[in-house]
């Protein structure tokens, strides 16, 4: 009973995941049209999917850019859901910074910005940019799936282990 009550509250941790995307997009397309500097556009996903697959093209290229960005938000909303007992806002936060971070080693230095993006032509503003944008996903996902706890009327042991939903 309990592994099903998991894999429920880790499949719907993919909808809040998706949810979180939607936000995070929403604030990166005002931040590239805002903000008409170069960490801003074109979008960080877009960047990658290009480096990753160079002959792709325009729109083959931004389709597999917004499929790419949403299932890993939503992977990642699986993530958050199983091993954050009880979710709450300020975890949400804290695992959306985990994620900048986690970007900023990984994927950043991948395209040749070195780690953090300092070899970026705007290594600060980047930093920033991208912190607020984990940061909005990090809380929009912490408080979806602090909302989904309430709603479910989940329940945690000692060792914050998920109870069983009493029928």
């Amino acid at each position: 009973m309990r592994q099903h009550d998991d894999l429920k509250r880790s499949l719907r941790g993919a909808v809040w995941g998706l949810g979180a995307t939607v936000i995070m997009t929403a604030f990166m397309v005002v931040g590239a049209l805002a903000l008409r500097s170069g960490f801003a556009r074109p979008p960080f996903p877009y960047l990658f999917i290009d480096h990753l697959r160079p002959h792709a093209g325009g729109q083959s290229a931004a389709a597999l850019t917004v499929f790419a960005h949403f299932g890993f938000g939503a992977l990642m909303g699986v993530l958050f859901a199983f091993f954050s007992e009880p979710m709450t806002r300020a975890k949400g936060v804290g695992f959306g910074t985990l994620l900048w971070a986690v970007m900023q080693i990984i994927f950043v230095p991948w395209l040749g910005w070195g780690d953090f993006g300092f070899l970026h032509s705007s290594p600060w503003a980047f930093l920033c940019y991208t912190l607020i944008l984990h940061l909005v996903y990090g809380a929009t996902l912490g408080a979806l799936g602090a909302r989904d706890d309430r709603v479910h009327h989940v329940a945690f042991d000692d060792l914050g282990r998920l109870q069983p939903h009493a029928a």
